[in-house]
């Protein structure tokens, strides 16, 4: 089950490469991170740790949580209700 949510999840998320210019993380990274916590019902500090993550849906890396915390709020604001929007036609 866990996959399948996840599948609907991931097409519903923001192309790769959006984001602040400088950024090392896109937009896809953290949303996809803070889902990962939300599926889970854990927190964002579990959700950034490689070991919690199956190989096959593990990002290439993972953002720290400082990171999530400052970059979260940015990315659910620009396309947050785009996601829920999808999620729910899904």
């Amino acid at each position: 089950m866990e996959g399948t949510v996840l599948e609907t999840i991931l097409v519903c998320l923001p192309s790769e490469g959006q984001g602040p210019p400088q950024a090392t993380y896109d937009d896809r990274t953290i949303l996809l991170v803070a889902l990962w916590a939300i599926l889970h019902d854990r927190s964002i500090k579990w959700a950034t740790q490689a070991q919690h993550w199956p190989d096959q849906w593990r990002p290439s890396s993972l953002p720290s949580q400082s990171t999530m915390s400052r970059r979260l709020p940015r990315a659910y604001a620009q396309q947050g209700q785009a996601i829920e929007q999808k999620l729910l036609a899904a």
